[in-house]
């Protein structure tokens, strides 16, 4: 962090993480000579909101034996929403699996949810984010 001559604070930062911008004035220096106020360097820095972010406008059906959460996510999703499914444990007549959603290239393990298949845990997990209030 450096301070003007006015006393105005700058991060000086090269990353791409978010930024802790709690005083004010506050200007993210994408090097020593550019400081850009930080709505501006969030874009240029390539920073994205979170999926957590969102304010969600998506209502969905109470789910049925043939149309659950997870078939109505990945609708309302479409390209953007990738599984991340793989076993974690379990005997082998009793495995058990877990899952996340993956919006947007964003891993949403918050939404991380187990089952005794693959199906099952993407299911739960779908619920977990369908009724997260963020679609």
């Amino acid at each position: 962090m450096r301070t003007d001559s006015q006393g105005a604070l700058y991060i000086v930062s090269s990353t791409r993480d978010r930024l802790n911008l709690t005083s004010l004035p506050v200007y993210h220096c994408i090097s020593a000579t550019w400081c850009l106020r930080p709505t501006i360097a969030a874009m240029i820095v390539g920073m994205l909101p979170s999926f957590l972010d969102r304010q969600g406008t998506e209502t969905f059906r109470e789910p049925s034996s043939v149309w659950g959460y997870l078939p109505q996510l990945n609708e309302w999703a479409g390209s953007k929403l990738e599984w991340f499914a793989e076993r974690v444990g379990g005997k082998d007549h009793q495995p058990e699996f877990e899952a996340f959603p993956i919006y947007d290239g964003e891993r949403l393990e918050v939404f991380k949810a187990l089952g005794k298949s693959k199906k099952a845990a993407k299911e739960e997990a779908a619920r977990l984010m369908c009724t997260s209030g963020h679609c």
